[in-house]
């Protein structure tokens, strides 16, 4: 009788089990209350910018200055999940101008973007169109603050430059829904001897009104 030939077929490894974790054990609540003990900041958060090579920009990782905060969010994918949507979502950015906020946004939260709730920016910049389409785009998006200076009528006629409302890309702007709050705020002026406001406190309370009536009505609606 001939031997039996062997079988080619393994018996597959049992798979480990994971160590269960006693962070996640917690109560959502609980884990919540962590979170937001470690991850959010008194003020504003700057985030690096994306880094440039010749004619091309490449992101960068807007949260690196905190990393050891974020030290939590780097343990597993859930909490990675939990934390990050803590950071990104309770937490105020200040993206720049909105030429730096669209790079910002297209280029270092694609995927932090949905979280976003609070944004600041200075209007200022030349390319502002793009930068609003972008701001638009964030589905969460629920405090805005506007910082206003004199570049913020740039490339508007002589005739204009005085007249806040008539701002190149407040057109844009305008068709953002959801808000719950708009700020419009005077930008701080670094230096021992800053010029005189272009625009006076009343200007900046009517620029506010105007954008609160739009910015603030349900999204869908014109």
């Amino acid at each position: 009788m001939e031997p039996r030939a062997l079988s080619k077929k393994r018996t597959p490894a049992k798979k480990r089990a994971s160590p269960s974790s006693p962070f996640l054990s917690l109560p959502g609540e609980i884990r919540n209350y962590i979170y937001e003990i470690l991850l959010v900041l008194p003020k504003s958060i700057e985030p690096r910018g994306p880094w440039q090579v010749g004619s091309k920009s490449y992101p960068s990782y807007p949260y690196s200055q905190y990393r050891s905060s974020l030290a939590i969010a780097f343990t597993c994918k859930q909490i990675k999940a939990e934390a990050l949507s803590i950071f990104y979502g309770t937490n105020t950015f200040w993206l720049g101008t909105v030429e730096e906020m669209r790079n910002h946004l297209e280029l270092n939260f694609q995927d932090a973007g949905k979280f976003l709730t609070r944004v600041e920016f200075d209007y200022e910049g030349h390319i502002r169109v793009p930068g609003f389409k972008a701001l638009a785009d964030l589905p969460n998006l629920q405090r805005l603050q506007i910082n206003i200076d004199w570049d913020t009528t740039a490339g508007s006629s002589i005739r204009d430059r005085n007249d806040l409302l008539k701002a190149r890309g407040l057109g844009q702007l305008k068709k953002i829904r959801g808000c719950k709050e708009v700020i419009v705020s005077r930008m701080p002026v670094a230096g021992s001897a800053p010029h005189p406001p272009r625009f006076s406190e009343a200007q900046l309370e009517k620029l506010g009104d105007t954008l609160r009536k739009e910015l603030c009505k349900p999204r869908g609606t014109k």
